[in-house]
């Protein structure tokens, strides 16, 4: 009755409706029927396109924030931990394809996974502070622990892998802002500075917009290379 609601009031307002509209203003009634284990984007998907279908809506393609989502379904705004099938809780979010592949962990996933941080020895783990040591120091693999157990979406913390970037660190039970500073921080790579050859050969190629334009010097071949005319 929600979705046919929206669809009818958003046809009858002059718009084409979405999903991603309808999960957005319609958040708490979207949490009120999934249940924990359901296929986020299979579920919807299927139910909005079925209403659509019966009232004759025609409906704007869309992609809901699945990571909005599964994080209101793990407990509120701000709980870090997705429990759902959605691609959100990875590094492809939003991701259709994703999002219709990815299956939840099962018991003896969970423990195979606890069992592998809980294998780790004191000097094998990343310690935070500038010392380096476990005194009165946090472990990032503990931090990655309490997710790996509550998130039962398969993210990359099941394989040990952290992206300090991902949204799921960014709250006060796992970092502070000055400890995920000094995750993403930690031995940054640089880049070198470009050689001024290498700077002037792609300088050579300002202006030239046309494929028939690009020829590589001699300099750099041994003749002047023409990619139309010699292709290797």
């Amino acid at each position: 009755q929600a979705i046919e609601a929206y669809i009818l009031t958003s046809i009858v307002a002059g718009k084409k409706p979405s999903l991603a509209e309808f999960v957005e203003e319609g958040l708490e009634h979207v949490k009120a029927n999934t249940n924990i284990g359901d296929d986020l984007y299979n579920n919807w998907t299927s139910r909005f396109a079925n209403v659509a279908k019966d009232v004759g809506g025609q409906v704007q393609p869309s992609s809901p924030d699945w990571t909005k989502l599964c994080v209101a379904l793990a407990g509120g705004p701000s709980s870090p931990y997705p429990d759902q099938h959605a691609s959100a809780a990875s590094t492809s979010a939003g991701s259709q394809t994703s999002a219709s592949t990815t299956s939840t962990l099962g018991t003896a996933d969970c423990q195979r996974v606890e069992q592998t941080y809980k294998s780790l020895d004191d000097d094998q783990k990343w310690w935070l502070g500038s010392d380096g040591s476990s005194r009165g120091r946090k472990s990032v693999e503990d931090q990655m622990l309490k997710v790996a157990l509550r998130c039962r979406s398969h993210h990359p913390v099941h394989s040990l892998i952290m992206d300090p970037r991902d949204d799921v660190w960014n709250h006060p039970d796992l970092f502070s802002p000055a400890e995920l500073a000094e995750l993403i921080s930690f031995n940054r790579p640089t880049l070198p500075d470009l050689s001024q050859e290498l700077q002037q050969y792609l300088y050579s190629y300002s202006g030239k917009v046309e494929f028939l334009s690009f020829t590589v010097s001699a300099r750099y071949t041994g003749r002047d290379h023409q990619p139309r005319d010699h292709p290797s």
